[in-house]
C-alpha cells in the first residue's frame, strides 16, 4: 500500500466591502483551527471591508487573529489583473 504524503496548504482570502463580515469571520475562525492542513493563511482586506465588519459585528477583531498574515491593501498590489473587477481606477 502507498502512503500518500499531503503537503500543507497556502491560502490567500481576500475580503471586500461587500455585506456579509460573519461569514469572513467564520471562514477565517475555521481557517485559524486547521494548522495541522494549512500552513499559512494570508488575508488582504480593502479599507471598506474593515468598514463593514465594524459595522456589521461591532467590533474590529479582524486584527485578532495571530495565526494568520494580513497582507498589503488590495489596492496596493499593482501585480494583480486590473479589469472591471478592480478595486483601483
Amino acid at each position: 500500500m502507498q502512503q500518500v504524503i499531503m503537503r500543507k496548504k497556502k491560502i490567500i482570502v481576500a475580503i471586500t466591502g461587500a455585506s456579509g463580515s460573519i461569514y469572513a469571520k467564520l471562514l477565517l475562525d475555521n481557517l485559524s483551527k486547521l494548522s495541522d492542513q494549512i500552513e499559512q493563511v494570508g488575508v488582504v482586506m480593502s479599507d471598506n471591508a474593515k468598514e463593514v465588519w465594524s459595522y456589521e459585528l461591532g467590533h474590529t477583531g479582524y486584527s485578532e487573529y495571530d495565526t494568520l498574515i494580513f497582507m498589503a491593501k488590495w489596492t496596493s498590489m499593482p501585480h494583480l489583473p486590473r479589469g472591471p473587477q478592480s478595486l483601483t481606477p
